[in-house]
């Protein structure tokens, strides 16, 4: 998981400058209001995301990894927070709270609970590509706590 978290940074650490620190232009692209992706990740092995704008700023996601052996899903709130642009797109940094299920089809026993992400996104006129990184800590048969790694990388078509 620290890998994870150190890639994240030096990907942050390496658009910063290529993109500017200044403010987004809110009259350049109007806001997003739907996407719809689809991604790799861990514990999302391939995942399927849908998102829906909210305020100004923040969204409603959601996202369901439909696999034989391991079935997952993950609702949550984003938090948007703009870092620049460029001629063609906008990058946020996202900050997101979450609640997660799982269920293994080898034991037959669902799991559920809390989690968190910060990732960064790129958005143009069109298309969105974003990753993220966070955690998922679930809650199973007898009470019984697991730490998961919530890892993704999503590319994602935009309706604005």
């Amino acid at each position: 998981m620290s890998h994870v978290l150190r890639a994240l940074a030096l990907l942050l650490l390496g658009v910063a400058p290529t993109v500017g620190w200044s403010a987004t232009d809110p009259g350049s692209l109007p806001p997003v209001r739907h996407s719809l992706g689809a991604g790799v990740g861990f514990v999302g092995l391939v995942h399927v995301d849908y998102s829906r704008g909210l305020a100004e700023g923040w969204r409603l996601d959601a996202g369901l990894t439909p696999l034989l052996v391991l079935n997952v899903g993950v609702v949550g709130a984003t938090r948007l927070l703009p870092i620049g642009t460029d001629a063609h797109a906008q990058y946020n940094l996202l900050l997101s709270g979450t609640v997660g299920g799982i269920v293994g089809m080898m034991d037959g026993t669902p799991a559920a609970g809390p989690g968190a992400r910060i990732g960064i996104e790129r958005v143009s006129k069109h298309v969105g590509l974003s990753v993220a990184a966070g955690g998922l800590a679930v809650v199973g048969q007898g009470l019984n706590v697991s730490p998961l790694p919530d890892v993704r990388l999503t590319l994602c078509r935009v309706w604005r």
